[in-house]
């Protein structure tokens, strides 16, 4: 990525207090968004030709989502704490810093031709992370973008001092994706439905391995959950399980809005896909495991509970017999 065109210092994201409560602001001609609701609170990020969008994770930490539970304060909260974890000594990395860093070195590399220019950060703060918007030269793509800041976070590795065991990542966004602030805090399990492209049009379901060769690359999955055969509910849809909340996150903001084409297995018209958090209930192993064993349970109750009534009673008999010699 050559020709990096957007003047660059490090900035703050925020640059005072003083902007809060402005939609956005541009800072050395790069516009920062300041609400968790997208562009001009319509839910979505646009996009025109040349234009790519990348998603960075480990940008905050995602302990901080107990900050979105008052809606009134939340645009207020996502200003301040977004200067403040701006600090040198606090911030794990700011992703235009990274896209600058990422270019000097391929400036004697292979893509040297390229040239990229950062127009959009839009951070995300209850999901951790943050999107870039770039703009790309008719010369190279949004992948060879996604390829060299990839290349750089692999050899340089970002931890912020909250998670030092994970490194930053970053994934270019294929689908359209939601950024709503509804009071939805991430969760490791994603709920995929499948959508036509079209009123009327049919949209097809993805089996377990077409959907494990989208998602593997986000992190690594524990199950993937197919709709029972014989559910009516419509949309058709499936369970994505990964092992942690970060994968899900990214899998989430980058294939949201995903159109399946027919040679990908989405049918005639294509699917769409929709993603949407999913919390995990709470699983009742021990009751399941009392109520199915009752040959068990039952003899160890009654066992338990002659047990009980000899501790109690047993030393009231016995206090209430000596008494009763005493005064005799």
């Amino acid at each position: 990525m050559r020709n990096f065109r957007a003047p660059w210092r490090p900035p703050a994201l925020l640059a005072s207090s003083r902007t809060v409560g402005r939609p956005w602001q541009r800072l050395h001609g790069v516009r920062y968004a300041t609400l968790e609701a997208g562009e001009d609170d319509a839910g979505h990020i646009s996009t025109k030709p040349n234009e790519g969008i990348l998603f960075f994770d480990n940008v905050f930490p995602l302990k901080l989502q107990w900050l979105v539970t008052t809606p009134w304060q939340a645009e207020k909260s996502l200003a301040e704490l977004t200067n403040r974890f701006n600090r040198p000594s606090l911030v794990a990395a700011d992703p235009l810093k990274i896209m600058q860093r990422a270019y000097q070195k391929a400036q004697t590399g292979p893509e040297s031709g390229q040239s990229t220019t950062v127009t959009e950060v839009l951070p995300r703060l209850k999901e951790g992370g943050a999107f870039v918007k770039f703009t790309y030269e008719a010369e190279t793509t949004a992948k060879d973008v996604e390829k060299q800041i990839k290349a750089y976070l692999k050899e340089n590795q970002i931890k912020p001092w909250w998670n030092p065991l994970q490194r930053m990542r970053a994934n270019l966004v294929r689908g359209k994706p939601w950024v709503e602030d509804l009071y939805r805090l991430p969760s490791s399990r994603l709920k995929v439905e499948f959508l036509p492209t079209a009123s009327g049009a049919e949209a097809a379901e993805m089996s377990q391995e077409q959907l494990f060769s989208f998602f593997r690359q986000y992190g690594k999955l524990a199950d993937i959950v197919p709709q029972p055969p014989d559910s009516k509910i419509l949309p058709k849809f499936a369970y994505l399980d990964y092992f942690s909340v970060k994968p899900a996150v990214m899998a989430k903001n980058c294939m949201h809005g995903f159109t399946v084409s027919e040679a990908e297995g989405g049918g005639k018209l294509g699917t769409v896909l929709r993603l949407t958090y999913e919390r995990k209930a709470k699983a009742h192993w021990i009751r399941d495991w009392l109520s199915s064993h009752p040959r068990i349970v039952i003899p160890a109750a009654i066992a338990l509970g002659t047990g009980i009534t000899v501790a109690v009673f047993d030393p009231i008999r016995t206090f209430f017999i000596k008494a009763h010699i005493e005064h005799t």
